[in-house]
């Protein structure tokens, strides 16, 4: 009788312990892992042409409202650069003018990013310091990763001189010296 009641007892604990390790999998399975946050952004590795070297990342980071476009460049002269987005993914030298022109889906004129009118990819400047290197962070609005005015395989551009953020069609920032092909990269941030 002792034996029947151990063999009962061990059964009902062991039929419970499986039940509760079942039910505690499904649990964990359907969280999602805490302190994992998913990021969607695009890189464009910029190489120059150039005897300076002109090397850099730019990172495009979608979010909420707009895209955030943050980076570092090398190799400039000290001053304002003109940096755009153009039309094709294509970087290919001596000129880089296989990126085509600016990127343009609405057909207006070129202009600053404060303009009403502007090519989605006038972004007016960068500025590199004495040493050559500009760094940068900034929010566009009118962008995106999709549809009309998406980015994606379109290149970012480096002009040898300032943009005067209103000369049709590229501000008159003079020639190509730096391009980088826009790549889509998603990543896990712990």
């Amino acid at each position: 009788m002792k034996n029947l009641f151990v063999l009962i007892f061990f059964s009902v604990f062991l039929v419970s312990s499986v039940s509760f390790a079942q039910s505690s999998a499904k649990d964990t399975t359907k969280k999602k892992p805490s302190g994992i946050k998913r990021n969607i952004t695009a890189i464009a590795v910029v190489l120059g042409n150039t005897p300076d070297g002109i090397t850099g990342v730019i990172k495009f980071t979608k979010l909420k409202k707009g895209v955030r476009i943050s980076g570092e460049i090398y190799g400039l002269t000290p001053g304002k650069h003109g940096f755009h987005i153009h039309e094709k993914g294509l970087c290919d030298r001596p000129d880089f003018s296989s990126a085509g022109p600016h990127f343009n889906p609405d057909g207006t004129k070129h202009g600053s990013m404060d303009s009403e009118h502007r090519h989605k990819g006038d972004f007016g400047n960068i500025v590199a310091n004495d040493y050559g290197v500009a760094k940068f962070s900034f929010v566009d609005y009118s962008i995106s990763f999709k549809g009309n005015n998406g980015i994606i395989g379109r290149s970012v551009v480096i002009h040898a001189k300032e943009d005067d953020l209103k000369t049709d069609p590229s501000g008159n920032s003079g020639s190509r010296i730096g391009c980088g092909i826009i790549q889509l990269n998603t990543y896990r941030k712990h």
